[in-house]
């Protein structure tokens, strides 16, 4: 979630409208929204709350519960996870091919450990 909002104005979002639509007005998933609302202890709406509503049956809102000790008002913002990854990934089959040399040589009574290196050797 690129944007940052207090709890209760994302609270206020999420009861005001459905949660694709605040979703695709943040420019995130309805999952991810509901993981950043879970994370902040936000009560979403349930399922066919909307529909209840528009045929007129009563519904109720969970009032907003007071934030967890510690944590902060702010839901959303840059997560850490997303940030740009400057290393280049290594190959899976050279990883560890030192290793794998350096194993065979080091066993004098395997008969086959020439044959083995041999075989890991080629790429």
């Amino acid at each position: 979630m690129n944007r940052e909002f207090t709890r209760s104005a994302l609270y206020d979002l999420v009861w005001s409208q459905p949660m694709k639509t605040v979703a695709a007005n943040v420019g995130i998933s309805d999952v991810a929204l509901a993981k950043q609302c879970k994370k902040a202890n936000i009560p979403v709406p349930t399922r066919g709350y909307r529909a209840q509503k528009q045929a007129g049956r009563p519904t109720s809102q969970i009032a907003l519960p007071p934030r967890f000790p510690g944590a902060s008002d702010r839901v959303g913002g840059t997560p850490l996870g997303l940030r740009p990854c400057n290393h280049t990934p290594t190959p899976h089959r050279h990883r560890f091919q030192h290793l794998k040399n350096e194993a065979f040589e080091d066993d004098p009574n395997d008969a086959n450990a020439n044959k083995r290196a041999q075989h890991h050797t080629r790429v």
